[in-house]
C-alpha cells in the first residue's frame, strides 16, 4: 500500500514539491492509522487518494488560500499532461458557484465545502451515489468553463 502512494509521482498545481511531498507523507500517516477503516477487496488507490484530498483540502482551509477550485483535480498524477494554472479570487469562485444550477451547487457545497464524502452527500440528498459523482464532474466542469471565461475577458 505504501509503495502504491510513494511510486506516483504527484503535481501540485501550485509547484510547490515540498509542499506535494509533504502532503503524500502526511497520506501515507493517515492511512496507517486508519487502516482499519479500509475493506479488503476495495480500491486501496481510491482510498489513498480520497485521504489526500482531504488532508489537500483542510491544508487549504487552513491557511484559507482559494487559488483555484479545491478538488480532486488539484492534484495531478505526473502522467497526466500539464494543465495551465488558473487563479481565481474567493470572489469570482462564488459567484461562478452562485451561478451554477441549485442541484449542482448543493453537490458542490457538501462535498468541497463541507468535506462530506459520496455516500454522506448520496443519503442527504436522497439521489443514487453515482448521481453525486455525476453532478459534482458537470459542476466542476462548468465551474471550470466560467472561471476560464472570466479569465479570458480581462
Amino acid at each position: 500500500m505504501v509503495s502504491t502512494v510513494r511510486d506516483r509521482r504527484l503535481d501540485i498545481r501550485h509547484r510547490d514539491l515540498g509542499r506535494a511531498s509533504d502532503l503524500v507523507q502526511d497520506t501515507l500517516e493517515r492511512a496507517l492509522r486508519k487502516r482499519a477503516s479500509f475493506l479488503p477487496g476495495t480500491n486501496v488507490r481510491a482510498w489513498l487518494l480520497t485521504i489526500m484530498t482531504h488532508l489537500f483540502l483542510d491544508q487549504l482551509r487552513r491557511k484559507q488560500i482559494v487559488s483555484e477550485v479545491a478538488s480532486l483535480d488539484a492534484l495531478e498524477i505526473a502522467a497526466d499532461p500539464p494543465v495551465p494554472e488558473l487563479r481565481v479570487t474567493t470572489e469570482e469562485l462564488q459567484a461562478a458557484v452562485a451561478e451554477l444550477p441549485e442541484e449542482l451547487r448543493a453537490v458542490v457545497r457538501l462535498h468541497d465545502l463541507e468535506g462530506l464524502g459520496y455516500r454522506a452527500i448520496a443519503e442527504r440528498l436522497g439521489i443514487p451515489m453515482g448521481t453525486v459523482g455525476t453532478r459534482l464532474a458537470r459542476a466542476r466542469a462548468r465551474l471550470h468553463t466560467v472561471l476560464r471565461a472570466g479569465k479570458a475577458d480581462r
